[in-house]
């Protein structure tokens, strides 16, 4: 999963997951890998792997080689071999999950209170300040800090644990929370198995079965 046109850092992986099925047995596991973790590559060189898709070499097929990049790398970690990749940006997660899914079941393992999750389009409100008081601000603090000091870009976000009905915009707000939890980037991957896990019951139902081919075309344009 990745922003796609539009975002600062387009080509960064929001999400990595591996997911292995064994059809012998009917069982689906997922890997979660960190996108900060650092990875060697075949040139001696190393880079961190959500940074897969922008290196890919070949300008007309973005994602297809930025595809090869993330599997390579995602065989370095784990030594498996990875056969297939599926990639996804934010406005084709928001529409699968919206319109082709009609919304998704979650089940959430852990309650999310998320009172700084950035606002769309709003990544450089000055929240009323002068481009003055900005530099000074900006001289004084870095990070999450510096983030707090423009309250207005932020909106509060809530998901009690359980079962929770949601929408695109929904289950892309859960699945990228930063500051929801206290487990970090692991809990954030027990929230991208939980929404990968109410996307594939979905998938299994009849009222999607009964129309695939244009569900598999929908997908695939984005």
């Amino acid at each position: 999963g990745y922003g796609g046109a539009g975002h600062q850092g387009g080509f960064l992986s929001d999400v990595i997951q591996i997911a292995h099925f064994n059809f012998e047995t009917g069982d689906l596991k997922f890997i979660s890998i960190p996108r900060d973790l650092w990875v060697g590559l075949p040139n001696n060189e190393s880079a961190k792997i959500n940074t897969a898709f922008s290196l890919g070499d070949d300008p007309e097929d973005k994602i297809g080689s930025g595809g090869q990049v993330a599997k390579q790398m995602a065989e370095t970690v784990t030594g498996l071999k990875i056969d297939y990749f599926i990639a996804i940006d934010f406005v084709g997660f928001k529409r699968a999950i919206g319109y082709t899914l009609d919304g998704i079941e979650v089940d959430v393992p852990e309650t999310l209170h998320d009172t700084w999750y950035p606002i769309e389009g709003r990544q450089l409100d000055p929240c009323g300040m002068s481009p003055e008081e900005i530099a000074e601000i900006t001289n004084q603090y870095s990070g999450y800090e510096l983030e707090q000091q423009f309250p207005c870009r932020y909106e509060e976000i809530y998901f009690p644990k359980g079962k929770n009905i949601m929408e695109g915009q929904d289950a892309l707000n859960y699945v990228r929370s930063r500051h929801g939890s206290a487990g970090g980037d692991f809990d954030r991957s027990q929230r991208q198995v939980a929404v990968l896990k109410a996307i594939k019951n979905k998938l299994f139902t009849l009222e999607v079965f009964d129309d695939l081919p244009t569900f598999f075309k929908d997908i695939t344009e984005h």
